[in-house]
């Protein structure tokens, strides 16, 4: 439930139409009462959310970092990872479409008993917390909505001092600009203190290293004839899934990988525990090497989050890797990958992947081997799925029931 408290500070930030006023990336910072640092900032000039951000500490602020550069991202899925990694409290206000049947109820209890009229677009108050790969989420306990009224009371104050000086005076830049310090507002028993303080610094990256895969897998790839090179990537898949109602729903991970010799995608399975045990990824990965039947001779990687993942493995199978920025085969599966199968609905991916079939018995030269392989075994287990002019490029006899 939210306390009353947070809609009250929510109604007065609303008041001051501060996004008027500033750009959101006029960085400024609160000191909660529990000592931590949030840092804020405030969206609404551009007229397409009315928001206060609230980044906790360091680490918080640096999923901060990383949305500036989003349109930096050469890659399409990482653009997209770069949106799903925040890591922040917000409060925002939406249209009542926008919001779960809780919210509404809560917020129309607040505004009955208060005697306040909701009119217009962007009035209905909605309380939210962003985790790193997971759908943003109604904020879950009181500390994150003790923070959450903090750094609202704090924002309608920097309202009330806008008002007696400038920006410059009050000590704002824009963060393209790489200030050392920002605007700290720390509350004590007679109101609000004005302060300056360190913007946070860069907190380096760290990355996911596995254990080795289990030995009877290790030691099947390890007697694989090694051919070819593969090309790989850690990725989010772009759509969430939700593992029980009432749990946020999160993107999980998978390994990209392309066959760079016959430009086929590998099919490693996506794993939902890879940020609490990457283990699990890469036991994917190898059962992918044993599904495909094929291990490759090289291993290419588009970034050291791969590399992290796949080094061990790949060195312990006798597996060449490394790290390469020019991908060609992982450019082109990324496109079929966000084309054709993830941001489609079920029916439409079954549409592409007949499509696909169909177009495979219009092909003139022969169909890679490993291809093959998988298409008769896919005729296999299930009759009648392949085109007729497909099932005859390979040798089969058109289906009859």
């Amino acid at each position: 439930m939210i306390k009353d408290s947070l809609f009250e500070a929510a109604f007065a930030y609303k008041k001051t139409r501060l996004w008027q006023d500033m750009w959101d990336d006029e960085i400024f910072a609160v000191k909660f009462s529990d000592g931590e640092i949030g840092y804020c900032s405030v969206m609404g000039a551009a007229k397409d959310l009315i928001a206060l951000g609230v980044y906790i500490g360091a680490e918080g602020f640096e999923s901060y970092r990383k949305l500036t550069m989003a349109g930096t991202m050469e890659s399409e899925l990482r653009f997209q990872e770069s949106m799903m990694c925040q890591d922040c409290l917000q409060l925002a206000f939406e249209n009542k479409s926008e919001l779960l049947k809780e919210e509404i109820e809560e917020v129309r209890r607040y505004t009955r008993e208060h005697g306040i009229r909701l009119a217009g677009k962007a009035s209905y108050p909605q309380f939210l917390k962003y985790r790193p790969y997971y759908i943003p989420w109604p904020v879950e306990n009181e500390k994150e909505q003790d923070r959450l009224r903090e750094a609202a009371e704090a924002a309608t104050e920097l309202a009330r001092l806008l008002t007696l000086h400038t920006k410059e005076e009050i000590g704002f830049s824009h963060f393209e600009d790489d200030p050392e310090t920002i605007p700290l507002l720390e509350r004590d028993e007679k109101g609000y203190v004005l302060k300056d303080t360190q913007m946070p610094p860069a907190v380096a990256e760290t990355y996911l290293t596995p254990q080795m895969v289990d030995d009877f897998t290790a030691a099947k790839i390890r007697k694989m004839k090694k051919s070819g090179s593969w090309e790989c990537e850690v990725a989010r898949m772009p759509r969430p899934v939700q593992e029980e109602e009432g749990e946020p729903p999160y993107f999980p991970a998978t390994v990209l990988a392309a066959d760079f010799d016959t430009q086929f995608i590998v099919p490693v399975y996506a794993s939902r525990q890879y940020d609490e045990n990457p283990d699990e990824l890469l036991a994917l990965f190898a059962e992918a090497i044993i599904t495909y039947d094929s291990c490759p001779a090289v291993v290419a990687v588009r970034d050291v989050r791969t590399y992290a993942l796949l080094q061990e493995f790949c060195e312990s199978m006798g597996i060449d890797i490394r790290i390469d920025a020019c991908l060609p085969a992982l450019d082109d599966a990324e496109l079929s990958f966000l084309d054709n199968f993830s941001m489609q609905e079920p029916e439409d991916i079954a549409t592409a992947f007949f499509e696909a079939l169909d177009q495979m018995g219009e092909v003139e030269e022969d169909l890679p081997d490993i291809l093959v392989k998988q298409l008769l075994e896919l005729a296999e287990h299930e009759p009648g799925i392949l085109p007729d002019k497909l099932a005859r490029k390979l040798g089969l006899e058109p289906y009859e029931e």
